[in-house]
């Protein structure tokens, strides 16, 4: 085999991109993320990778970004505009510093960032023709902007006609891959996995991240990906449980960082709460008497959560009594007490006393149904004030999206009492 040379100038266009960024900066969390961007990058060829070694390289440093890069929020914001000038030259260089931008917005980023971030990916990947890693950077935004919808106050306008102008470039795509599907569409064969890598992918692990918080966006996001499923694709709910309870009960890839038990229990249990909001009523049984086992313990916070979820899934299926003996099994008093101290906790506490008035043996008077009412109000008031607008970048988000599910968790519990039998 004779020799093969390189075009193009000595350095690639994100070695120079580095070189000038650290003359400006200096070494910082940024200044490395474009170090391992420019040694994953393999444009004009200098570096000679194949094609399977050149993957696997950029899918390492992929997975580095979204869990171990220290960037902030406004760090992804000037890396954008390097992306653009480094697209300018290499398409390749573009793709590959946007995948690893986009992997690292779901760690630090706020949900109008990221937006940002998926459609910049979304275009190089493009560019470099590219077309899975597009449609993956496509269905982010997706995603995101039907948070946005969802959860928050934005431009409605603004924001449909930005989706309609995605699933117009999704048409471009979709001919590119010769796939007749909706961007939305799961794979037959292998639903219960990626959507299983969707939610590892969107949780935040770590010593740091425990409780619910941090598995606020990942359940948020699976339950539009199960919407789309059930009624688009008129999947097996309960078949897909059965699958989820034996990959999470095995071989879910938990990072390093997590204790691989409590890592897959809270997989589980986020599971079992999108079946549950999607209105898969026995799946999300199944996954709660499997989770139960590991979390037996009325001090786990994650107990309380999971034996009103239980009990509400078997409300909604009629079985009252089952339902009632589910609920019993909760020490309000312990979750009082530890709600006053732990403030995530309060939003238990707050779906404690929404199920309550669902599920007691008697029916409340319109006074009582009041005073619960104005209760759970106002432990949601309190969630809200202490959490939303305290922080900025992922934990922001996640902080904000948290307050918006309890308040819509906790009315729709109340809403309830309207179908008691009595």
């Amino acid at each position: 085999m004779g020799n093969e040379y390189s075009i193009g100038p000595w350095e690639t266009e994100l070695e120079l991109a580095l070189a000038e960024y650290r003359e400006k900066f200096g070494e910082t969390p940024t200044t490395e993320f474009l170090a391992r961007a420019a040694e994953a990058d393999d444009s004009y060829g200098k570096k000679k990778l194949s094609a399977v070694k050149k993957k696997q390289r950029l899918a390492e440093a992929v997975e580095w970004a979204r869990r171990e890069a220290q960037l902030g929020n406004d760090d992804v914001e000037r890396l954008l505009a390097v992306v653009g000038t480094v697209s300018e030259s290499s398409f390749e260089s573009g793709y590959s510093l946007s995948s690893m931008l986009l992997a690292a917005a779901v760690g630090c980023a706020d949900l109008q960032t990221r937006i940002h971030v998926a459609v910049v990916a979304g275009e190089a990947a493009s560019g470099f023709k590219k077309w899975e890693a597009s449609k993956v950077a496509l269905l982010d935004c997706l995603e995101s902007l039907r948070l946005l919808l969802r959860f928050f106050q934005a431009d409605e306008a603004s924001a449909r006609g930005m989706e309609a102008g995605i699933l117009g470039v999704w048409s471009n795509v979709r001919e590119e891959l010769d796939a007749p599907i909706q961007i939305f569409d799961l794979p037959d064969a292998n639903a219960s996995d990626v959507l299983l890598q969707h939610v590892v992918w969107n949780t935040d692990f770590g010593p740091h991240n425990r409780g619910h918080l941090p598995q606020t966006d990942a359940l948020a996001r699976l339950v539009i990906r199960l919407e789309h499923w059930l009624e688009a694709q008129n999947g097996d709910a309960l078949q897909l449980a059965r699958a989820w309870g034996t990959e999470l009960a095995s071989n879910l890839p938990i990072p390093d960082s997590e204790v691989p038990e409590a890592g897959r229990a809270r997989c589980m249990v986020t599971c079992a709460d999108a079946l549950l909001e999607t209105g898969s009523y026995e799946a999300a049984l199944l996954l709660y008497d499997q989770v139960l086992q590991p979390v037996d313990d009325p001090s786990n916070p994650m107990f309380a959560h999971v034996l009103i979820n239980q009990a509400l899934a078997q409300f909604h299926l009629g079985r009252k009594e089952a339902a009632q003996k589910t609920f019993a099994a909760i020490n309000s008093k312990s979750l009082k007490s530890v709600s006053d101290i732990v403030l995530t906790l309060r939003a238990e506490w707050a779906r404690y006393l929404a199920a309550r008035s669902v599920l007691r043996v008697k029916k409340l008077s319109e006074a009582e149904s009041e005073k619960t009412t104005a209760e759970v109000e106002e432990a949601v008031r309190d969630i809200a004030g202490m959490l939303v607008g305290s922080s900025t970048g992922r934990t922001g988000h996640l902080r904000s999206l948290f307050v918006g599910q309890i308040a819509r968790d906790t009315a729709a519990i109340l809403a309830l009492r309207k179908y008691r039998s009595d």
